[in-house]
């Protein structure tokens, strides 16, 4: 019951379509629609992607300057570690700190003064005769 007035009313609407508009494929229509539709949504899709290749190429780019900070700072800790390994720096490291030394070779002791003993100046011990009240006035109002 139902579904036949559901076909009358889609009927009469055909029918009032038809003598308004004379013979329209609506079929045709509805594809044009359709393939409209579909490129519209492609489009989106392909602005979306194109975003977020940029966004991508961006923190790429981020990522590549901190890669490159990286490895300048292993190549200045390799450079160092080559140092602090090298005999060279042995043999100052033991002349200067541990006070070793090569053969024939003469040292001097020399004595290092105390450092001196700074005189601190007695902090002011004079009261003062001036109210909390004054002092708020002077600093809010400038009396």
């Amino acid at each position: 019951m139902v579904r036949k007035k559901i076909q009358y009313r889609l009927s009469i609407i055909k029918e009032y379509l038809s003598r308004k508009f004379g013979r329209i494929n609506f079929n045709a229509i509805i594809g044009v629609i359709f393939y409209i539709l579909l490129m519209v949504v492609l489009v989106i899709y392909g602005w979306t992607a194109y975003q977020r290749g940029i966004e991508n190429l961006k923190k790429f780019d981020e990522e590549q300057v901190a890669t490159n900070k990286l490895v300048a700072e292993n190549e200045e800790l390799k450079n160092l570690y080559r140092y602090y390994s090298s005999i060279d720096y042995k043999k100052i490291y033991a002349r200067d700190n541990l006070s070793l030394g090569e053969k024939n070779e003469t040292f001097y002791y020399i004595e290092k003064n105390e450092p001196l003993d700074i005189e601190t100046l007695p902090t002011k011990t004079v009261p003062r005769n001036v109210s909390n009240i004054s002092l708020w006035a002077k600093l809010l109002f400038g009396i």
